[in-house]
């Protein structure tokens, strides 16, 4: 079937059938050969100005991207609309694409004229497993060097808001294409005798920085901060020092985002910190649209009533991957139906929960009621210090798609539209502790497999070659052997947990391993 076709096929289903942003396509969309011929009572899309079909392009775009790709086959003007709202973004990974892959990319989108497009260009390095078990401490990826053709393009992305690199040191050449062009010109100007520029303060993610740790001079130094720096446009603050974000309070009259996830809740001054959190948010002059936080007492029952009508990011999350501070954190039925209530319009939740024994599958009716929900993560508790009473069920790659189904299917039948399922066994795996254990299922990005509840499972800890492999032992028999030739290959221990889970780490009682 052909992508029109098939957009007419699931333009046809039932409003119970289809995703929100499919709903809206059918109800505006009555164009040249797309539906039905526009009815003179009510409006097509192309009744509508310019500029808020963009907003519908860019909305479906990020509710139904396989959506969007349909729409650039109906015509050349909705091929550009489309077109253009997909660049949007530049994602370059070092580690996972190769020169050519991203040159040709690069070459067709300066081909297409769709380089005013990009607003955000993030280049990173995803690490694989051999790079990752034998790196030494603070040496930089093999490839950090950006192509010469993205150096050559990027003053043309006259669009571009946000430039991202997290591949170590940012290259000197890079640093040098981002002078304003406006300065340039301002300081040729001979009649110009002074010149001064204020770049409004954003973003602001403060992890580690050295305050004196006591008393009054802590206290100076970050009255310091509050008091000389502009405040009034910040959008994003991400910390662990809550008491400066208490300061800087009074002036956050543009935030929209706040992540304490970070907070270090060490005994003693617990309490305090959660607190000041609490006070935070329940004072904090702008409703918030995204909170990440250790526990639920951190926001408090009276900011999540406040923030959760205008929520649509929620992750309550305690770092670490056991302990009893990480089962407290953990949100239990009860307080899943608090977060239900308090946020209809959430679209992205990622939260601690527990499991003795079974799957807890009352906080997953309840996650599954949440109306708009798109994305989810969940950690489950991974304990290793005892081997002989590791936490069950285990996290295993079937284990994972069965919950995913499970999900998705009672969202579907409460008009939700969950597309994606992290599950993250324990904490997610960094190149320094391996024995954790992460899966994505996805929601099939074709409508017309998506209706139908197809999705995909992937362990991130694995290569492409191996997560085939496992698909192709679940579609066989969980108990086929590996020497079978459809799936021989080499078995790494990754590999073992994503399939089996902690299983081969079992030890009778007594033993104990020695975790840093």
């Amino acid at each position: 079937m052909s992508p029109s076709s098939r957009l007419l096929s699931t333009l046809n289903s039932s409003r119970e059938e289809l995703p929100e942003a499919l709903w809206l396509l059918k109800r505006l969309f009555k164009t040249q050969g797309t539906t039905r011929q526009p009815d003179p009572i009510r409006p097509s899309l192309t009744s509508l100005g310019h500029g808020v079909i963009v907003m519908i392009i860019d909305h479906i775009r990020v509710t139904s991207p396989c959506t969007s790709s349909s729409i650039a086959l109906i015509n050349s003007y909705y091929n550009q609309l489309a077109r253009y709202s997909q660049n949007k973004q530049l994602a370059i990974d070092l580690g996972k694409d190769s020169d050519s892959k991203i040159r040709r990319r690069l070459e067709y989108i300066e081909r297409n004229g769709l380089l005013p497009a990009i607003r955000h260009v993030e280049v990173s390095y995803t690490w694989t497993n051999e790079e990752s078990q034998t790196r030494a401490g603070g040496r930089e990826p093999r490839a950090t060097d950006l192509l010469p053709k993205l150096y050559e393009l990027i003053p043309d992305m006259t669009g571009l808001v946000d430039f991202t690199w997290t591949v170590g040191a940012v290259p000197e050449k890079l640093l040098k294409l981002f002078p304003p062009e406006e300065i340039d010109r301002l300081q040729n100007n001979p009649n110009l005798t002074s010149l001064g520029i204020e770049v409004p303060l954003r973003e602001l993610e403060l992890l580690e920085y050295p305050f004196r740790p006591f008393g009054n001079e802590m206290d100076e130094e970050q009255a310091y901060w509050a008091n000389d720096f502009e405040w009034p446009q910040l959008e994003l603050l991400k910390t662990r020092y809550v008491s400066l974000a208490l300061r800087i309070m009074p002036n956050l009259i543009s935030i929209r985002e706040v992540d304490f996830s970070t907070t270090l809740l060490k005994a003693g001054t617990k309490a305090e910190v959660e607190a000041e959190a609490r006070t935070f948010f329940q004072q904090v002059l702008a409703l918030l649209e995204s909170i990440a936080v250790p526990s639920l007492t951190a926001i408090g029952m009276g900011g999540l009533r406040r923030h959760g009508p205008n929520l649509k990011k929620l992750e309550i999350h305690r770092e670490g991957s056991f302990g009893l501070g990480w089962r407290l954190a953990a949100v239990d039925v009860e307080r899943m139906r608090w977060i239900r209530d308090a946020c209809p319009r959430l679209e992205e939740l990622g939260i601690n929960v527990s499991r003795d024994g079974a799957w807890p599958y009352d906080v997953f009716d309840v996650i599954a009621s949440l109306p708009r929900l798109r994305s989810l993560t969940i950690w489950f508790e991974l304990d290793l210090r005892s081997l002989s009473n590791i936490a069950r069920p285990y996290v295993t790659f079937s284990e994972a798609g069965k919950i995913f189904k499970y999900l998705h299917e009672r969202a579907a039948r409460n008009g939700s539209r969950l597309q994606e399922l992290e599950i993250v066994s324990g904490s997610r795996p960094s190149p320094s502790s391996g024995l954790s254990t992460s899966f994505k299922c996805l929601l099939s990005e074709r409508d017309d497999e998506a209706s139908k509840g197809r999705f995909s499972v992937e362990c991130l800890q694995l290569s492409t070659e191996e997560n085939e492999r496992l698909r192709k032992l679940e579609e066989m028999d969980g108990m086929t052997s590996l020497a079978d030739p459809v799936v021989a290959g080499p078995v790494s221990p990754a590999f073992e947990w994503a399939r089996y889970g902690m299983e081969p780490l079992s030890v009778p009682d007594g033993n104990r391993l020695n975790i840093r």
